[in-house]
């Protein structure tokens, strides 16, 4: 077996957030990230949009590789009068522009309790 390795870093220059209900009890937002991910020095891999729509065998890096887009909805109720625990539902699609084949969706739902700490 072959041991590899892959870093990479990723900046986000793009973030937009729209809040539809911004109340105390109950949230509702809706965002878009754009992503850019570059390959760290690394000779044995390189970044292709889709092994299906990419060159294999060309040594030349795909721009559109790098960019991947996310659109997130983001739901919340609190569960008490003190804003301290939360029920919150959370919907993502990660995908890449130009390849309707490469996208996967992510849900969450959960309860977040603060725990407090009195002196």
């Amino acid at each position: 077996a072959t041991d590899l390795d892959a870093h990479t870093i990723t900046f986000t220059p793009v973030r937009l957030v729209w809040k539809l209900i911004s109340q105390r009890r109950l949230g509702i937002g809706l965002s878009y990230q754009q992503n850019n991910t570059r390959l760290l020095g690394n000779s044995r891999f390189k970044q292709i949009a889709s092994a299906g729509k990419s060159d294999l065998e060309a040594r030349f890096l795909e721009r559109r590789a790098r960019i991947s887009h996310i659109v997130e909805f983001n739901g919340q109720v609190l569960t008490s009068k003190l804003e301290e625990d939360y029920i919150f539902f959370r919907a993502r699609l990660f995908f890449q522009k130009g390849d309707g084949n490469e996208f996967f969706p992510q849900f969450q739902i959960g309860y977040n309790y603060n725990i407090m700490f009195k002196k």
